[in-house]
């Protein structure tokens, strides 16, 4: 029951991610960030704008949170505003449960999911979309199996698997490949929160 009430907070994970993503960029100075209602209903709040802080199955891979960044937060709810094209033109950043909705032209960073039940899938069932054998051994390798490799170059793979299926959909094949022989009893994850950047 901790599992899935820590899979119930993906407004709190994308938060931490949207920090993480501007560490790796080494962005600097001040960034305007509007958060959704499901966004700030699902884990943000006043402490974890401050010291976000990363789900456990995340830890290993967070840097330093950024420095030189001051952080300003929007969580404007007012349906006439949001339909006003220049309110949209003041963020760099959004976390929006329906991208569509969010005016301008914007690209999605990254996608955070969220617990929508259980499943049971059999070993030829639900594969992760997108997963290549590849990622087999950047996984092994990125978990410090597969031999010698910087530590910052591990958390870089790490991040990459993570932008292709999901940090879910990572953790769910290691251990239907290594655990179960194939088998998934547990949560059903869904898309919840999208990071989304300002298009330039």
């Amino acid at each position: 029951m901790l599992v899935v009430s820590a899979l119930s907070y993906p407004g709190g994970e994308a938060l931490w991610a949207l920090h993480q993503h501007v560490a790796r960029a080494g962005i600097q100075g001040t960034l305007d960030v509007h958060m959704d209602v499901l966004s700030c209903m699902t884990g943000v709040s006043r402490f974890q704008q401050a010291h976000p802080s990363p789900p456990i199955w995340r830890a290993f891979s967070a840097l330093p949170e950024p420095v030189d960044v001051y952080w300003r937060y929007d969580k404007t709810e007012d349906e006439e505003k949001l339909l006003d094209v220049l309110f949209w033109a003041q963020f760099d950043y959004v976390l929006a449960e329906e991208p569509g909705k969010v005016i301008g032209k914007w690209e999605v960073v990254e996608t955070i999911y969220g617990f929508a039940g259980v499943e049971v899938l059999r070993p030829e069932e639900g594969r992760v979309k997108g997963w290549t054998d590849e990622m087999w051994g950047l996984l092994m390798w990125a978990s410090g199996r597969g031999g010698a490799g910087g530590e910052n170059w591990r958390r870089w793979v790490w991040y990459k698997l993570v932008q292709e299926v999901g940090t879910y959909g990572v953790l769910r094949e290691a251990v239907r490949q290594f655990v179960t022989r194939g088998w998934w009893v547990g949560p059903r994850m869904e898309a919840k929160i999208h990071i989304l950047k300002r298009a330039c």
